[in-house]
């Protein structure tokens, strides 16, 4: 009965869609501010609005993390936090492992990138997923190719898009 149990678990999760991360994400033009487009709910942006992310390269893997919004009780302060990101691969961001508050770390992958310009950053179990552009605004054909992309792993109906007016 266990080996059956196992199996079926094994198979299940062969069935379940998971993109691949990018082969390669240069590091070096992967760095800057990126302004969220659209993200999955997560707690820790419940009170944002505009938020962006800045990626500040220190070393060949490492990263120094910004986050950045308004609090939308209070549009006169911003919600700041910072973290550390180290590639899983060298010379490569299309995995990282992020840590905030020294003690909380995730793996997270860019699934989605069109010439450092948008990408799609996603826990490994796409409960967390960030569209981002380099630019405040995003080209309507650009977010519906990701939408359509990402429509074949996630509810889309669940984003929540941000604003950066």
């Amino acid at each position: 009965m266990r080996m059956l149990i196992v199996l079926l678990i094994f198979f299940l999760s062969l069935n379940a869609k998971m993109p691949q991360s990018i082969n390669f994400v240069d590091p070096k033009l992967f760095s800057g501010t990126w302004f969220e487009i659209a993200r999955t709910y997560n707690y820790f942006e419940r009170d944002c609005l505009s938020p962006s992310v800045e990626y500040k390269l220190v070393d060949i893997d490492k990263f120094e993390v910004f986050n950045r919004c308004y609090d939308k009780n209070d549009t006169q302060r911003i919600i700041a936090y910072e973290g550390k990101a180290v590639s899983k691969e060298k010379n490569s961001m299309a995995s990282i492992d992020m840590t905030y508050f020294y003690i909380f770390t995730s793996e997270y992958r860019i699934i989605y990138l069109n010439d450092y310009k948008t990408a799609v950053m996603a826990s490994t179990d796409l409960k967390n997923i960030w569209i981002m552009s380099k630019s405040k605004d995003i080209e309507k054909d650009e977010l519906n190719k990701i939408l359509n992309f990402l429509d074949d792993y996630i509810d889309i109906s669940k984003l929540i898009y941000s604003s950066h007016s």
